[in-house]
């Protein structure tokens, strides 16, 4: 219920910084800690779909963000494509 957040993924980074995917039915949000706070950006909106429960983030060795989510194609039977995006 709400407007939080449905989903939500954790990655630690170099340094033990911390980088937070997260999304509701409507947006794909990427968060990292910084030394002010947190950098907060969307990575995907939904269109006529929603997106799902599930979201995914990955950092590879150079330290960039990969992100996965489920966009919700049906409901009944449960049906969706999987969302990829990268910073």
């Amino acid at each position: 219920r709400g407007d939080g957040p449905t989903a939500v993924a954790l990655a630690i980074g170099r340094g033990d910084v911390p980088h937070v995917a997260f999304a509701d039915r409507r947006v794909l949000r990427y968060a990292v800690r910084t030394g002010d706070g947190w950098q907060v950006e969307d990575v995907a909106t939904a269109g006529k779909r929603p997106l799902g429960h599930r979201v995914s983030l990955a950092l590879d060795a150079d330290g960039t963000p990969h992100f996965a989510a489920y966009e919700l194609t049906r409901s009944k039977p449960l049906r969706g494509v999987v969302l990829y995006a990268t910073r």
